[in-house]
């Protein structure tokens, strides 16, 4: 984390050493802030979408059962229907 400070201003001259924890206290600020909404983001996707995304795959595999037995029943009445008439 430390390699990621500059320790030369712009103009060339060194800072001090308040100005660089200064900017590490910064640092890491920014990545506990990142890090807490990564996580957040993690929480949704394991509390909220994925357990969505379960139900809707549930509800397709019904939905394609159903399917499955019309068709056989629809074969069925046709080929009934084809040998009566």
């Amino acid at each position: 984390m430390v390699e990621l400070i500059n320790k030369f201003r712009s103009d060339g001259s060194m800072k001090s050493k308040s100005e660089m924890d200064g900017e590490m206290k910064t640092l890491l600020h920014t990545y506990r802030r990142q890090n807490l909404l990564l996580h957040d983001r993690l929480f949704d996707i394991q509390n909220n979408i994925l357990p969505q995304i379960e139900r809707k795959d549930k509800i397709i595999e019904e939905q394609k059962e159903t399917i499955k037995k019309l068709k056989e029943e629809n074969k069925r009445e046709v080929r009934r229907g084809w040998f009566f008439n």
